[in-house]
C-alpha cells in the first residue's frame, strides 16, 4: 500500500475522510490581494528554488506568507532562502513597497 493509500484509509476509517479532502480543497483554492491588488493562489508561486526574484515575484511571496497561504518557515524551506534573507523582503517591502525589493544595493527610494 503506498503512502497516500495508508493516509487515505487512515482518514476514512476515522470517519474524518470528506472533511479532510473538503480542507484540502479549500487550502488549494485559496486566495490572497497580492500587491498589484490581483488574487493570488499557491500555484501563481515558482515551483522551483532556482527562480529569478524579481521585485514583484518577491512582493508575491511576502503577501502569499502573510496571507496565511504558506508559513514562513515553509516559504524559506521550499525556496532555499535564508530566514534573514526572506525577513529583510519583509522589512522592505513595508518601508518601500515593491520598490524596495531591487536588489541594486545603492539606490534611492521615492
Amino acid at each position: 500500500m503506498t503512502p497516500i493509500a495508508k493516509l487515505y484509509a487512515l482518514l476514512e476509517s476515522n470517519g474524518i475522510y470528506d472533511e479532510a479532502i473538503s480542507l484540502l480543497r479549500e487550502y488549494k483554492d485559496a486566495k490572497v490581494v497580492g500587491a498589484t491588488g490581483d488574487k493570488i493562489s499557491l500555484s501563481d508561486l515558482p515551483k522551483d528554488v532556482n527562480v529569478r526574484w524579481t521585485p514583484l515575484l518577491k512582493a508575491k511571496l511576502v503577501h502569499a506568507v502573510r496571507g496565511g497561504l504558506l508559513s514562513f518557515e515553509d516559504a524559506v524551506s521550499r525556496y532555499d532562502l535564508s530566514p534573514e534573507e526572506f525577513g529583510s523582503w519583509q522589512r522592505k517591502y513595508d518601508e518601500h513597497n515593491v520598490s524596495g525589493l531591487r536588489s541594486m544595493k545603492s539606490q534611492q527610494y521615492r
